[in-house]
């Protein structure tokens, strides 16, 4: 397995530098663990949290779409807002920013009694 793991990376600066960061000779199930962490635990927590960021910027709902509906929209958030929360290890957004936030994300313009009436519960907007 060992051999199998070396023939695989050569060539692959990233690889070969962390299993010579740590001591895996004749240990083939341990340089398989060290390289599984490496590419599947820190590379992909870092992929998500790039991803998002960029959801929690760039997202918004327009209304009913084929490509985007409601519960998509929700669940895409909901996993932005999980990831942020587990790369820094605390709670990043409050209810309150999360909520200030959806209201410019929604666009719906079914929806704007509704944003009217939340904004005025946030204290965005003073009742006229």
């Amino acid at each position: 397995m060992e051999k199998l793991l070396q023939w695989t990376i050569v060539g692959n600066t990233e690889a070969e530098a962390t299993l010579q960061a740590i001591d895996v000779k004749g240990k083939g199930r341990d340089a398989f663990i060290a390289l599984r962490t490496h590419y599947k635990g820190e590379r992909l927590l870092a992929y998500n949290i790039v991803e998002a960021e960029h959801t929690i910027k760039d997202l918004c709902y327009v209304g009913e779409k084929p490509t985007m509906n409601w519960s998509m929209f929700e669940r895409m958030l909901k996993k932005a807002y999980a990831a942020y929360d587990k790369h820094e290890g605390r709670v990043v957004h409050s209810d309150a920013m999360k909520l200030r936030s959806l209201q410019t994300k929604v666009t719906a313009s079914f929806l704007q009694l509704n944003k009217t009436a939340i904004d005025t519960e946030i204290g965005k907007r003073p009742m006229v």
